[in-house]
């Protein structure tokens, strides 16, 4: 049977049909440092951890991209696998992503006085360019409003510099 099949369309998409599947969406990243490194989206089933996704998922999307039978398993200091994640399962309600000098900082403030909403300030959106979210980084946002997630509580979060960056604009 076949563990994984390459992921070459939209990435929301390409997760969404994953995780249907009680699979997981997972980012390989193959880098040798001189020449440009090589990002891969891969779908396979939960019970592959990171070696297994790195060592034979990897080589099998490789030799189907090149059309040759088969790949050399990559050696693990030139593989990096995380785990992607999706922003629908983000717990946020409401997100205030500001440009500079606009404002931001003072609504945040007014909003996170509100006895039903929980504000969360910061840059979790920007740590990188991917346009999907790492698993660990929604756990991360997830911890952070661990305990008080109850019902008729609004969670929020706020960044004054967000919609300067990219990923920030993509994301929103």
């Amino acid at each position: 049977a076949d563990l994984a099949h390459a992921w070459d369309g939209n990435p929301s998409s390409g997760c969404l049909g994953c995780w249907s599947a009680m699979a997981e969406h997972s980012e390989l990243m193959l880098d040798f440092g001189r020449t440009p490194r090589v990002d891969v989206a891969a779908c396979a089933p939960k019970v592959c951890g990171a070696e297994h996704i790195a060592g034979v998922v990897l080589p099998r999307w490789m030799s189907t991209m090149l059309r040759t039978s088969a790949m050399p398993v990559p050696s693990p200091e030139f593989v990096e696998v995380r785990e992607l994640s999706h922003w629908s399962f983000l717990p946020l309600d409401l997100v205030v992503a500001g440009v500079d000098r606009c404002g931001t900082n003072s609504l945040w403030r007014g909003l996170d006085a509100h006895p039903h909403i929980e504000m969360h300030f910061g840059n979790f959106f920007l740590r990188h360019d991917n346009v999907l979210p790492y698993h660990d980084e929604v756990t991360e946002l997830r911890d952070m409003f661990q305990g008080r997630m109850h019902r008729g509580i609004l969670r929020g979060y706020s960044d004054p510099i967000l919609y300067r960056h990219r990923r920030g604009r993509q994301t929103l």
